[in-house]
């Protein structure tokens, strides 16, 4: 986390600085961009010794990515086995060999490839006889895996005791956004997420709608989804067969980048990170505009679907020599679709931006 927030410091190091580099970067307008082959930029001010020469590269948290996944960016998470699972360092009880305590209450043991669950007192609660394997699927709830093929449910209470329990088919009308008055003049009702009428999660909602999984580019799995959203911020809410859920923040816009021999894509999963981005590409301002603009087709562009949360999705196309194409998607008018020319350094700021920025999203 040290280190995400490091890199967060040095973008808005970069965006503070922005002013005065486009100031200097414009008073040299006659100068033409070009890109050599190993994917850096430069201009033909660099024979001035005091001019310090932006350069760009392939963002390395792109470069081993499989692809990009709109589910990544996790702002909650109502069960997280991991974290209640720690492992043992000295053994708690005689005769057994414990492998993992889970949630201060309970200790799972091995015996001879088989596993068994003894509660807090290091009584036998769960026999490792035929159990091929125990999995903590909620706070409150074991799931064993039997030699047999078969499994079997156990209820976990907090002194780590069991009760064998009957797993039923997953009921989505179990789940409810219910909604409440806000109590102050002018201000907006309010939904709580709530299960079996009891509230699971203190976010206010503003609005909530059923959703499909298999609208999204993901490759996570769930019973059933929501999309709820609080002011301008839209959230995704997931649940699994055990009604745990987890809120996964919503895209803003979806970046493609290509450098060289490199292509990546990926989401910006973050508020604040868009709002800076806006900032980022309003700063740079417009230096003239064209109907047309010829160019390589294989050279290096970055392309930036913004307004995803929105219905008006504007697609940004930036070339390293400066041109940006706008296309205004939710319109077919030909007045919404046009070249730009911006400050050459554009394209640099662009790419560095989304190299320190969309990285410290995932760590």
């Amino acid at each position: 986390m040290t280190f995400g927030y490091l890199k967060k410091l040095l973008v808005l190091t970069l965006s503070a600085l922005l002013p005065l580099t486009i100031a200097c970067s414009c008073s040299n307008s006659d100068n033409d961009g070009e890109i050599f082959e190993n994917g850096a930029s430069s201009s033909s001010s660099d024979t001035d010794s005091d001019v310090t020469v932006k350069t760009y590269e392939f963002p390395d948290f792109l470069v081993d990515s499989e692809g990009a996944d709109v589910l990544s960016n996790v702002v909650y998470q109502s069960f997280d086995a991991s974290a209640l699972t720690s492992e043992i360092e000295v053994q708690p009880f005689d005769g057994y060999v414990c492998t993992q305590l889970f949630n201060e209450s309970c200790y799972v043991y091995e015996r001879e490839d088989y596993f068994g669950l003894l509660n807090f007192d290091g009584e036998e609660v769960i026999s490792a006889d035929g159990v091929t394997n125990i999995t903590f699927v909620s706070d409150d709830l074991v799931q064993v895996k039997l030699e047999s093929g078969g499994e079997a449910y156990y209820a976990l209470d907090e002194n780590g005791d069991v009760s064998e329990q009957e797993l039923e088919d997953f009921d989505e009308d179990r789940i409810s956004f219910e909604k409440y008055e806000s109590g102050e003049e002018d201000a907006q009702d309010y939904y709580l997420l709530e299960i079996d009428s009891q509230k699971v999660y203190d976010t206010q909602w503003t609005s909530f709608l059923k959703a499909d999984i298999s609208e999204l580019n993901t490759s996570k799995a769930c019973q059933t989804m929501f999309k709820a959203s609080t002011g301008t911020r839209n959230y995704y809410i997931l649940f699994d067969e055990y009604y745990n859920f987890t809120v996964y923040e919503a895209e803003y816009a979806f970046i493609r980048i290509k450098i060289g021999d490199d292509y990546g894509e990926c989401y910006i999963l973050d508020g604040d990170d868009y709002d800076e981005l806006q900032t980022l590409i309003s700063s740079f301002g417009t230096r003239s505009s064209r109907a047309a603009v010829s160019g390589d087709e294989d050279a290096d562009y970055l392309q930036i679907e913004m307004g995803l949360n929105t219905n008006d999705v504007v697609t940004k196309t930036f070339s390293p020599d400066g041109y940006c194409y706008t296309e205004k998607t939710a319109d077919d008018s030909t007045e919404n679709k046009f070249f730009t020319i911006m400050d050459s350094e554009t394209f640099v700021d662009l790419v560095n931006w989304i190299g320190l920025t969309i990285e410290s999203e995932l760590d």
